[in-house]
């Protein structure tokens, strides 16, 4: 339960989780880990707040990993690198202690994620 209202205060936290149109998906999210040499299991979405109007005054961007393997992953995003992401709020003080074990390495642009674990960070 505690897990659940989380996430529903995360979605709450920026308009970007609540993009309103096709055409506000198409040219905000994108995913970073794909291609002959992806991560098996491990999806990587990020939401950069680059339309015509600004839809979150507070955030630039949302990078949010889905790790549905049964042992913790690392993923280095070099286009990410010396950007101040941190784990959501919500989940640095989250009641599942697995989800704040993740982590971003702003000098490297590398992600850890502990297994069955979806991390929200942002700038």
């Amino acid at each position: 339960y505690a897990q659940f209202r989380e996430l529903l205060r995360i979605r709450k936290s920026s308009p970007l989780f609540r993009l309103r149109t096709a055409g506000e998906v198409n040219g905000l999210v994108s995913f970073l880990n794909n291609g002959p040499d992806q991560t098996p299991g491990l999806i990587v979405m990020r939401i950069q707040d680059s339309g015509q109007r600004d839809l979150d005054r507070q955030r630039e961007q949302v990078v949010v990993l889905f790790n549905a393997g049964d042992e913790a992953v690392s993923f280095t995003a070099a286009e990410l690198q010396g950007l101040r992401l941190q784990l959501h709020p919500e989940q640095r003080s989250s009641a599942d202690p697995l989800v704040r074990g993740a982590s971003f390495d702003r000098a490297t642009g590398r992600f850890t994620i502990p297994a069955r674990t979806t991390a929200v960070f942002t700038d």
